[in-house]
């Protein structure tokens, strides 16, 4: 689909020879089951969810991490928007390589709790290096973030602003850009500045390049917005 937002179009997401497509008949028989239950409300491999989901990335550009860090914004963009997708369309998660489904929500949504619970943790040994505080990878940890951040400032409005609002952003050159884009489009999206929590509570790279050393979480409140 080439309509993102009313009023706004774009490229098409992915190259054909990129996309990812369900074709029923060029199903393998062992995915049958998957796309039967999507149908029928059964239990569904969200493994299919999540990569479908890369159709649906158009900011590279703008959030995108450069060598020599890992770029996790557009696989974290997959993590972050199968889990909604899933629950807007009320179907039911299968088991992620044996652990309950909402488990295994429960423990990404839980990978920025951990990282802020320990202070010795930046961003330079997680999300660069791909990454997370705990289980799985950056990713998850990229999506863990997305998801604290729209529970804590309107939740899909939030969802919509931001990514209405990257869209508008310049392109970044390296990865502080891409950071630097990340908290304007994340404040803009909040109704409020998340600087100090980006910053300082979270101690990622400023537009400088610099950082400083993590305090405790609870030093750094994060705001409350005003849309």
């Amino acid at each position: 689909m080439d309509a993102v937002h009313a009023g706004e179009t774009r490229a098409a997401p992915l190259a054909a020879a990129d996309r990812l497509e369900a074709i029923p008949d060029r199903i393998p028989a062992a995915s049958q089951g998957t796309m039967n239950n999507l149908i029928i409300g059964g239990p569904t491999f969200a493994y299919y969810v999540y990569e479908l989901g890369r159709n649906f990335w158009f900011w590279s550009p703008q959030l995108q991490f450069h060598s020599p860090e890992h770029d996790v914004a557009v696989t974290g963009f997959a993590v972050w928007m199968r889990f909604r997708s899933m629950a807007a369309a009320g179907v039911r998660g299968a088991p992620f390589n044996g652990t309950p489904f909402d488990t295994f929500r429960s423990q990404d949504e839980g990978l920025i709790g951990q990282y802020e619970a320990d202070p010795s943790l930046t961003f330079a040994n997680t999300l660069a290096q791909d990454k997370s505080p705990g289980l799985y990878g950056g990713a998850d940890f990229w999506a863990s973030i997305m998801m604290q951040l729209a529970a804590r400032h309107g939740d899909q409005e939030f969802v919509e602003r931001f990514w209405h609002l990257v869209g508008s952003l310049p392109t970044a050159n390296s990865t502080i850009d891409a950071v630097t884009n990340w908290v304007q489009a994340a404040s803009s999206a909040a109704c409020t500045d998340l600087s100090a929590v980006f910053y300082s509570r979270w101690g990622f790279p400023r537009p400088d390049g610099t950082t400083a050393p993590r305090p405790p979480s609870g030093n750094v409140p994060e705001p409350a917005g005003n849309c």
